[in-house]
């Protein structure tokens, strides 16, 4: 039977999603760990599986999200939790039989991401016509909450690593039965232009509409810059942001959670940005004798701040984006925020080379002196990731916000 958005499709959509989150975090870096133990390959041949399964994920990422518009939405998430299900099934009972095979767990290597990817986009695509829209932050929320805690279970993959794929494919397994039972209706997709026409039009309505161009921009400054902040600076002595970091990210998204109801949804975006980024000008302070605490502070209030900003920025884009560009806007926001990745990856490496180098000329140095213009402009690019939401706010925060047509 048919239903309509409610509060059991929510308490279902809540929970596959966080199964879901959990069954395919879990699942790639166990898959990993048992290949390097059971197949007689390298770790340069395991390395280039994992560069394989990365290069498809941003070739594919477009068409996935072209496929995602194609189709239902409800049933696609159904199969993607299966087919993960079934390839960690089978994984399990050969690693337990003791017939571990390479192509196998190559191909498992390979596969299992690109299924989390496309059910990602699934899900996002899915949940506004699930869930109520003052709901979708709830639900949002608890999917980053559940992919972070599940970081505290990788010691218990690495010690048991035969186990775990067998209890993700039975988390998959449930998300699949749990997203059978919503049941909501669906829009008809719209009909087929071609893949690359219909590739055109996702990324020309992400650019075109205001908002999303903002939301576009302001992730994409975020993704490049704050992961090189916590790998250039170090503190000395003990390190309670260690602990601090686990704790960041839910939360952020607590936070935005409590919130909800007495800020608008994008409000909470660019000022959560405003009022945390600052903070990562303490890191300049590392070095000093309260150093520790200053590096603690200087890298959980703004990760907290970007955490809120993401699930409030995500639920906003669910809302004004029509369903039948859920799918190619969300793959286009992924590719945009992957490449800006792989940008902050080359400074990284280049940084660590750097510092290598001054290393050998200087034992003591513990924080190289280049890096401090560094961290000085990715925390003032942080602070300036809030002003494109900032200069869209009045029509992102509209009664009845709208995507404009295309022109």
């Amino acid at each position: 039977m048919i239903i309509q958005p409610s509060r059991r499709t929510f308490l279902l959509s809540l929970s596959g999603g966080a199964g879901q989150e959990l069954g395919m975090f879990i699942a790639p870096g166990t898959l990993v760990f048992v290949l390097l133990m059971n197949a007689p390959l390298s770790y340069a041949e395991t390395g280039l599986a994992s560069a394989a399964a990365t290069l498809l994920g941003f070739l594919l990422v477009l068409p996935i999200g072209v496929l995602v518009d194609r189709v239902r939405r409800g049933p696609a998430l159904v199969v993607t939790a299966l087919a993960g299900a079934t390839t960690l099934a089978s994984f399990a009972v050969t690693t337990w039989l003791g017939w571990t095979a390479a192509p196998h767990l190559l191909l498992a290597v390979v596969l299992v991401p690109i299924l989390w990817q496309a059910a990602d986009l699934a899900r996002d695509a899915y949940l506004p016509a699930a869930v109520e829209h003052g709901r979708l932050v709830p639900v949002n929320a608890t999917v980053v909450i559940v992919a972070e805690l599940a970081y505290w279970l990788l010691p218990g993959v690495m010690e048991q690593p035969m186990w775990w794929p067998a209890l993700a494919a039975g988390v998959l397994a449930a998300c699949a039965l749990l997203f059978r039972a919503i049941g909501v209706p669906e829009e008809p997709a719209p009909p087929r232009a071609g893949w690359w026409a219909e590739t055109v039009e996702g990324v020309r309505f992400t650019f075109a509409h205001p908002v999303l161009r903002a939301i576009a921009v302001s992730v994409v400054v975020v993704a490049m810059l704050q992961p090189l902040l916590g790998e250039l600076v170090e503190p000395r002595g003990n390190v309670p942001s260690s602990w601090l970091g686990y704790l960041a990210v839910p939360a952020g998204a607590v936070a935005v959670w409590v919130l909800r109801r007495r800020v608008h949804v994008f409000r909470l975006a660019w000022v959560s940005l405003l009022l945390t980024q600052p903070f990562a000008f303490l890191l300049v302070l590392a070095e000093t004798g309260w150093g520790v605490w200053w590096h603690a502070l200087g890298t959980f209030l703004p990760l907290a701040g970007t955490t809120a900003a993401a699930v409030t920025l995500l639920s906003h884009r669910q809302v004004i984006t029509p369903s039948r560009l859920l799918g190619r806007t969300g793959a286009t926001l992924l590719l945009l925020v992957g490449l800006a990745g792989v940008v902050s990856s080359f400074v990284e490496v280049l940084s660590i080379y750097l510092f290598t180098l001054e290393s050998m000329l200087s034992p003591d140095v513990r924080i190289p002196v280049y890096a401090w213009p560094v961290v000085l402009l990715s925390a003032a690019g942080l602070v300036a990731a809030a002003l494109p939401l900032y200069r869209v706010r009045r029509l992102a925060e509209a009664p009845m916000a709208e995507p404009s047509p295309l022109p």
